[in-house]
């Protein structure tokens, strides 16, 4: 009897084990894509430097979604992952950061700002868009761009540059 209760026993931690397992969840085939804003001259003196980018839920080919940012501020480097809820920057990051849900005369948007103490800015935004969209980066550069800005000390800035990528 006991020699029976075995094998059924390892075969009861077995099905157990596979039914336990995980199922592998089916690959991200998202379009990705890095936007770049960058903020290189700052006067010297300068205070307080903001650069943001306001992102819209949907662009003209579906729904976009801001996956991190990252960059500089002057030779530091940053790293934030962005989720649906609002994200600061931890206390030991060269810059603020916030990144919250903002209204717009397009639709819903969510907008990132970064803010230093009076250095220059480099930002990366990583962002995922439907695979089979007809987006290109030239496109979503178009939509983007129009929505970035930066400001010195309360004053607009006038020289943010912009490129946008596809990547794999």
């Amino acid at each position: 009897m006991r020699t029976r209760l075995f094998p059924l026993s390892l075969l009861l931690s077995l099905a157990a084990c596979a039914a336990a397992h995980p199922k592998t969840a089916a690959p991200d085939t998202s379009a990705r894509f890095t936007y770049r804003a960058a903020l290189a001259s700052v006067p010297e003196g300068a205070n307080a430097v903001r650069l943001g980018v306001r992102v819209p839920d949907k662009g003209p080919a579906g729904e976009l979604r801001a996956l991190s940012a990252f960059g500089l501020v002057g030779n530091a480097p940053f790293e934030l992952a962005l989720s649906g809820d609002d994200v600061h920057a931890p206390a030991n990051a060269p810059v603020r950061a916030s990144w919250k849900r903002v209204g717009g005369k397009d639709g819903a948007a969510r907008e990132l700002v970064l803010e230093t103490h009076g250095r220059p800015i480099e930002l990366g935004l990583r962002i995922a868009a439907p695979a089979d969209a007809a987006l290109d980066a030239h496109a979503l550069e178009a939509l983007l761009a129009p929505a970035t800005w930066a400001e010195i000390d309360a004053q607009p800035a006038p020289a943010v540059t912009t490129r946008c990528e596809r990547v794999r």
